[in-house]
């Protein structure tokens, strides 16, 4: 409804207003690198995504491990630059600005890479059906936060 504008929060709308209003991406589907954030398990164990805590991603241990090394490492690095490595369908979508491709998570399937997100298609659903009103918030947005002169 028009009057929860302002008043109704969700995330991945505030998140595409957002970005289309001050080109920021603060949702790490939207972004071209997955490397936002650390997962910390129960006994310190760090890996570099919620979604794939496995053995071969584990980065090390707060307890003996310093956030400078775990941002350095190269595991991490390289998990972080596979989210761009998209599929061609990707490479040549009118919605890659938007969406990245998805999570990474959702371009697998029984461990084998596949070429798109298995949301594809309703990712394009929703965005040529929503991004006009999202566009029209990202202007109000950006009108409401620019300097009165």
């Amino acid at each position: 409804m028009a009057d929860d504008t302002g008043r109704i929060s969700i995330r991945l709308f505030d998140s595409i207003v957002e970005y289309l209003a001050s080109g920021e991406r603060n949702a790490c589907t939207m972004g071209t690198d997955c490397r936002q954030y650390f997962v910390v398990e129960y006994d310190g164990t760090v890996y570099p995504c919620d979604f794939f805590v496995r053995d071969e991603l584990r980065l090390g241990n707060v307890m003996d491990t310093k956030w400078r090394e775990l941002l350095a490492n190269p595991v991490y690095r390289r998990f972080g630059l596979e989210k761009a490595n998209w599929s061609d369908d990707c490479r040549s979508c009118s919605w890659l600005k938007l969406c990245h491709g998805d999570c990474p998570k959702l371009r697998w399937h029984e461990g084998e890479r596949r070429g798109r997100s298995v949301l594809c298609e309703g990712w394009q659903a929703f965005y040529a059906h929503a991004l006009p009103g999202l566009q029209r918030l990202a202007g109000d947005l950006k009108a409401s936060s620019e300097p009165s002169g």
